[in-house]
């Protein structure tokens, strides 16, 4: 979390993305991606059998308050698409996770 505030912080004129189509939702796909594995480790960790929601809906809010903290940002600004990456990422990181367990437990 503090990695993806930090980076949210800064304003938008010093952010130099590689020229490629789609680079900051990518980058926000995956920056919240990571972010709901751990949440999820975190929520499984302690016992808590929803894990996968909670982690989603807590990566969820989270997409939220940053674009909500980029409208205090110079040069930033609150985007409904990158928030709609920041779902998208956790929501496919979860996905992976969820088939990688159900393959590793089928071979154990």
């Amino acid at each position: 979390m503090l990695a993806i505030f930090t980076v949210s912080h800064q304003p938008g004129e010093s952010i130099d993305l590689p020229d490629i189509d789609w680079i900051d939702k990518i980058l926000h796909a995956v920056a919240f991606g990571f972010l709901s594995l751990s949440f999820y480790f975190a929520f499984s960790a302690n016992g808590i059998s929803q894990a996968v929601l909670f982690s989603f809906l807590s990566s969820s809010i989270y997409g939220i308050l940053d674009e909500t903290h980029q409208l205090f940002v110079p040069g930033r600004s609150f985007e409904l698409l990158d928030w709609v990456a920041d779902m998208t990422g956790a929501l496919l990181f979860l996905a992976i996770l969820l088939v990688l367990k159900k393959i590793l437990l089928r071979t154990a």
